[in-house]
């Protein structure tokens, strides 16, 4: 079986009340992630409007932030409306079947943001790029 992964630090004292734990999560790191891909996205959309004709600026770039982001979201839902409620009533054997798809599909999604770090260059943008094409790469490099 394998090992659950470690408790950020922030969390470790949660450990013994399910309840307290999930709130966490969906606070410290689901929220604001919901709340951060949409602005990502309207930056993507910003960049390629404006700056889509320079061979420096990826192609499509909006449509990988918004596919990520629709696939992020869904894997969000799926945690807060399955997996953290069997947690929270203690019904851990019923949740570990739900979490193993979740771990594959998180899998492909650490997979999608690392071919999204090579089509920008490692997040890294040109010189000469504006403070939207900036704060894009930046915020992309965040979540990545």
């Amino acid at each position: 079986m394998p090992v659950a992964p470690a408790l950020p630090e922030s969390a470790a004292p949660l450990a013994h009340d399910p309840a307290a734990l999930a709130r966490h999560l969906v606070e410290h790191y689901h929220t604001p992630i919901r709340a951060l891909f949409p602005e990502l996205l309207a930056l993507a959309e910003r960049v390629e409007t404006h700056h889509g004709d320079l061979r420096e600026c990826p192609l499509g770039l909006s449509l990988v932030v918004g596919d990520l982001f629709n696939e992020v979201i869904e894997q969000f839902d799926r945690t807060e409306q399955v997996i953290l409620p069997l947690i929270v009533a203690g019904q851990r054997a019923a949740a570990r079947e739900p979490a193993r798809a979740l771990a594959a599909a998180q899998a492909d999604v650490t997979a999608r943001f690392a071919a999204l770090g090579q089509l920008t260059g490692g997040f890294v943008p040109p010189a000469f790029a504006c403070r939207t094409w900036r704060g894009l790469y930046e915020g992309l490099d965040r979540l990545s």
